[in-house]
């Protein structure tokens, strides 16, 4: 039986070359299936696609990640091809190039490689980390680059991430899980080059994909360079880069202030679980560290797909988007500072509109939680930090604000909870928001009452 090949190419305003690359993906079989997975685009790459003949699917949840599992999802081929949409140039067999060898047997996943101006991340970064943690990723060229296929069964296994670390993740992950890979030439290709300021959140998603993978897979620990990249993976993993240097910053707390509600009590209701997480919270004995071990453990074998439904469905606080556009507005860049998961603080993310996120990370391993709990070396002491805990959000802040030179005098902080106590001691402006808690109250500056950031807003001289 004949092998079916689905393309699937998620955009984001590409009207200037989504036509190009839909004709591409179709040539040689004009009844292949193409699915473009439009990111919310605000010109007309939805209806350029459409009038191309392509199948669109606009996606609810930004970030080319979440694009890709939900054209991965409507996806009917047995061998699924991934296209960039913002490629020109592109060889007009590239999509029978990259199948040949999976429907030959050959292999299981395609990696393109192709001529163009050496990427800046991929030399600079990318590279050194992949030959300094997995030295036999060395043979791909350009294990940044987009365009992918691989055999359907092989790809629903995978964690997307969903920002620029989503295709060197799958790289790893791919290999990993012991797929046969290969990578094939397609010719060149030319796309659109990022600014110079991009740079920064680019190189920092994308160390932050592989130095999370290499954690999860002990790397660290078993190459002896623990020491070696400690100082690096803190840098790296710390701060997602702000495409501008901010002068000021705002510290978010995630569960109970921007979101009502905690993630891991919601999942923990999901799988029964929610008396257990809860004598694990309230545990005054154990470690914070070790509550957050235990707490990922109670979550193993539930579907990443499952987790990700309920981080996309927790509310939030009123006024949070009205919140976050204020202190813009200020000036201020808006950072999620959470002990929560990466992937439940990147949807919350989008919802308000921050710019970045410090958080830990949950394992997965095909396509479900494994237990692993990661923490952001970012928590861990930081000179003249927190001196109570042995991990504290203070020492991340003050790690953001040292890199990017903010003083502590142009800072806020608002949080509900004993883990927010000490940011909100040490910030210049900072708010306890609903807590419970009398040590948070006296720790900031103000406190709020009702679940609703009109009143933090007024504080600030600004009307929600």
């Amino acid at each position: 039986m004949a092998s079916r090949i689905s393309v699937v190419i998620p955009a984001l305003n590409e009207e200037a070359t989504i036509r190009e690359v839909i004709a591409i993906a179709r040539h040689g079989d004009r009844k292949r299936e193409v699915i473009v997975v439009d990111d919310n685009s605000s010109d007309n790459t939805a209806k350029f696609a459409k009038a191309a003949g392509a199948k669109v699917i606009e996606s609810a949840i930004l970030g080319k990640g979440k694009s890709m599992q939900e054209g991965l999802s409507a996806a009917k081929g047995d061998i699924v091809v991934f296209l960039d949409a913002d490629l020109r140039g592109l060889n007009p067999d590239v999509v029978s190039l990259v199948t040949r060898p999976i429907v030959g047997g050959e292999c299981d996943f395609v990696k393109a490689r192709y001529a163009r101006e050496s990427g800046r991340v991929t030399e600079i970064l990318a590279k050194p980390l992949l030959k300094m943690l997995f030295p036999g990723m060395k043979r791909f060229e350009q294990p940044l680059g987009g365009v992918i296929a691989g055999r359907r069964e092989l790809l629903v296994k995978l964690d997307f991430e969903n920002d620029y670390g989503v295709d060197i993740g799958i790289l790893i992950d791919v290999i990993n899980l012991g797929a046969r890979t290969m990578e094939v030439d397609i010719g060149e290709i030319r796309h659109k080059m990022k600014p110079l300021n991009h740079l920064g959140k680019m190189s920092g998603e994308v160390a932050s994909a592989i130095f999370k993978r290499a954690n999860m897979t002990g790397r660290f620990v078993r190459e002896g360079i623990e020491g070696e990249l400690g100082l690096m993976t803190s840098m790296l993993m710390k701060t997602p880069g702000l495409a501008m240097p901010p002068g000021k910053a705002a510290f978010l707390d995630m569960d109970g202030t921007l979101v009502e509600g905690r993630f891991i009590l919601c999942a923990a209701e999901k799988c029964g679980a929610r008396e257990q997480a809860l004598r694990i919270i309230f545990d005054g004995v154990k470690e914070p560290y070790m509550k957050a071990n235990e707490l990922a453990g109670m979550l193993s074998g539930m579907k990443k797909r499952t987790l990700e439904a309920i981080a996309d469905s927790m509310p939030l606080s009123r006024n949070a988007r009205s919140l976050c556009r204020q202190l813009k507005r200020m000036g201020y860049s808006t950072v999620i500072l959470t002990d929560s998961y990466s992937f439940v603080a990147e949807s919350v993310k989008r919802k308000v509109g921050a710019d970045a996120v410090i958080s830990n990370s949950l394992g997965f391993s095909h396509g479900a939680c494994n237990g692993k709990f990661g923490l952001n070396p970012a928590f861990l002491p930081v000179e003249h930090g927190c001196r109570e805990h042995a991990v504290c959000k203070l020492n991340a802040a003050m790690r953001f604000c040292s890199e990017y030179s903010i003083p502590r005098e142009e800072t806020i902080a608002i949080g509900d909870s004993g883990n927010d106590a000490c940011i909100l001691r040490w910030a210049g402006e900072s708010v306890a928001f609903c807590s419970t808690d009398a040590s948070v109250k006296q720790a900031a500056k103000h406190s709020i009452g009702e679940r609703n950031f009109a009143e933090v807003i007024s504080l600030l001289g600004g009307k929600a």
